[in-house]
């Protein structure tokens, strides 16, 4: 569960969206940017050392876990 949010929209001309990861009470855990390429979604994260950590997922597979 997360919350995807545009609100830097000069900066990354709606290419990254600011994202927070959240528990069921809504309690954010991590922050990071998600980013929607053609055949892509891709999360990037801060890890605990300070680097930066990358996540891919191929959208045919996130499409299979979306509302439509």
């Amino acid at each position: 569960m997360g919350n995807c949010s545009p609100a830097r929209l000069d900066s990354y001309s709606q290419i990254r969206f600011d994202v927070y990861n959240v528990d069921a009470r809504l309690f954010r855990h991590s922050k990071g940017q998600l980013q929607i390429k053609d055949n892509n979604l891709i999360l990037y994260q801060r890890n605990s050392d300070g680097n930066q950590q990358v996540i891919r997922w191929p959208l045919n597979g996130v499409r299979r876990y979306g509302y439509y």
